[in-house]
């Protein structure tokens, strides 16, 4: 989108400044709408999808409505897009050393969980190229959506427990289309992986299932 969208306003929302997040939102629905015919707006960020999607309820306009009715997570529309889909599942993915498929584990998002509700197709993209490792709960947050970024050191702590279930899950790679995810894990992981055992890979989401599935 270039520099004219900006910010998606969406942290402003989140810190009750509602003036400023109108603001930033017309300005991303003006840069993004010139194109007459209707293309969807892919987001690969789940907090600023979720905000985009939101438009049409924080702006009460048909302008805003008709924008945020475009508004897709790339996951999203890649596995509802017959060509990316059929091209996914018909390249077959690596195996590892041993002939096996990679094992991975999903972090969702929580903006793409709970929020949009379109976890499901980060499924349906990995399931072609690795062999999925789910835990057993209902999408726990990394740890910074609950603002424990800089906390580094205790017990129970979210963060603490997420990395702690994946390092157990003896999976190979975590995969997760979130850039906060992605730091926490890169940060945690290492330190928690047992003496003699490799840390767990961390992988953007999008660039897995392309490397893997050699696309």
């Amino acid at each position: 989108s270039g520099d004219a969208a900006g910010c998606c306003g969406a942290l402003h929302e989140h810190a009750g400044l509602m003036d400023d997040a109108r603001v930033h939102a017309r300005r991303v629905v003006a840069a993004l709408s010139s194109e007459a015919d209707g293309r969807p707006i892919l987001v690969d960020s789940a907090g600023c999808g979720a905000a985009l999607k939101h438009y049409g309820d924080l702006l009460a306009t048909p302008e805003a409505r008709a924008f945020a009715a475009r508004v897709f997570d790339v996951q999203e529309w890649c596995a509802a897009e017959p060509r990316v889909a059929a091209l996914v599942a018909s390249v077959p993915g690596p195996t590892t050393g041993t002939g096996e498929r990679p094992t991975v584990v999903v972090q969702d998002p929580c903006h793409l969980r709970h929020a949009q509700g379109c976890h499901g197709a980060v499924r349906d993209l990995l399931a072609p190229v690795a062999d999925l490792v789910e835990m057993d709960d209902e999408g726990l947050c990394c740890g910074a959506g609950g603002g424990l970024w800089w906390k580094k050191e205790g017990t129970g702590r979210t963060h603490l427990v997420r990395a702690e279930q994946i390092v157990q899950s003896r999976a190979e790679t975590v995969v997760t289309g979130c850039n906060f995810c992605y730091g926490m894990f890169n940060q945690g992981l290492g330190p928690l992986t047992p003496e003699g055992r490799a840390p767990v890979e961390v992988k953007d989401l999008a660039d897995f299932v392309v490397g893997n599935a050699k696309v």
